[in-house]
């Protein structure tokens, strides 16, 4: 009789205190939930929408021509007097880039760097523009499989939406998706789709820690399987000094289509688009304005094809190693010869520095 009384005492003890802690496990939740729309609060001031517009390549019948392109992605708040990253394939082809910060009207933008290969650009907003709320960068070599992330962006056009999950991995772009190229990509669960390129992806504290890129999915729509630039890269390339993009993007031409074009050697660069404002287009350098297709690829001809750079053939200078800047914010000059209407010509082409970003 008494054990039974003792298991009584002991089952009706361990009642109030699941009863005790039922409220303050509740009481936990809120406050953890209060605690993660704060940080959001914060967080979405960061995240700008980026509207690129320029000219696409369309059938015309039988024959090719231009027709209007408008895309839409995200980009990060980098500097409060107006620098903005983005992913580079929201923005590599527009002849006009705008920004649109909460609920003010879009402010022109130009774009200020541009790697096509890691997929990540930067942008200037016109002076004037009001100050903007800079995300804190963290640090991507400490990211941990398993850790809560934030995307903050605007998926098919729904802007400043918020979706949540965990990293779910870390790899090398080149191993994932081919090329030689090594920069790190994060992987993560949280819901990404079309228009979150370049948007920032936060960890718990409130730090970014990757610019969203790309998914895989089978049906085109978010599958779980997202991937961001590790901002490490992102911190390496805001450190360079100088900052060799010129502002033009260009096809190698092989032996076929040198020919073809008349290109007196191989090697050539054929100038296909030319980033408006850009180091290129201040020198005067010309892109293409006719489109051609030669088998199933579609080029921009017209425009003019770099021979040289620097006095030597293109594949050799790009092995060189670029010259370090003697002082901060100095400006370097890189010669072009390229081939204009039959005849080679030599322009000088402005390299961009950090403190112009």
């Amino acid at each position: 009789m008494l054990e039974r009384k003792r298991r009584s005492v002991s089952a009706f003890v361990g009642l109030v205190a699941v009863a005790a802690a039922a409220p303050h496990a509740a009481s936990c939740a809120v406050d953890d939930e209060a605690r993660r729309v704060e940080l959001v609060a914060q967080l979405e001031r960061s995240a700008v929408v980026v509207i690129a517009e320029g000219r696409g390549i369309a059938h015309q019948g039988s024959l090719l021509g231009f027709e209007p392109s408008a895309g839409l992605g995200t980009g990060l708040v980098i500097k409060a007097d107006g620098l903005v990253a983005t992913a580079a394939h929201v923005v590599a082809d527009a002849e006009r880039v705008r920004v649109k910060v909460g609920e003010a009207e879009p402010v022109s933008a130009r774009v200020v760097f541009l790697d096509d290969t890691a997929d990540v650009a930067l942008l200037r907003l016109d002076p004037g523009s009001s100050p903007l709320a800079p995300a804190r960068l963290g640090d991507s070599d400490k990211v941990h499989k398993g850790e809560t992330v934030y995307v903050i962006g605007n998926p098919v056009g729904i802007a400043s939406s918020l979706s949540m999950g965990v990293v779910s991995g870390r790899h090398q772009l080149g191993r994932l998706f081919g090329g030689t190229l090594n920069v790190e990509l994060i992987q993560t669960d949280a819901a990404m789709n079309s228009g979150n390129s370049g948007g920032p992806i936060f960890n718990s504290r409130g730090e970014v820690i990757a610019l969203a890129q790309r998914i895989v999915s089978q049906g085109g729509g978010s599958q779980g399987l997202g991937f961001g630039l590790a901002i490490n890269v992102v911190k390496k390339i805001l450190g360079l000094d100088p900052c060799l993009w010129l502002g033009f993007s260009g096809v190698p031409l092989n032996d076929a289509w040198s020919g073809v074009l008349n290109v007196p050697e191989p090697g050539g660069l054929l100038v296909e688009r030319v980033t408006p404002g850009g180091p290129a287009d201040e020198a005067g350098l010309r892109g293409g304005k006719v489109p051609i297709q030669v088998g199933e690829e579609h080029l921009l001809v017209g425009g003019d094809v770099v021979l040289k750079i620097e006095g030597l053939p293109i594949a050799e200078w790009l092995r060189r190693e670029p010259a370090a800047a003697r002082t901060p914010g100095e400006r370097h000059t890189v010669l072009l010869t390229v081939l204009r209407g039959g005849r080679t010509a030599d322009i000088s082409v402005a390299t961009i520095h950090r403190e112009t970003w």
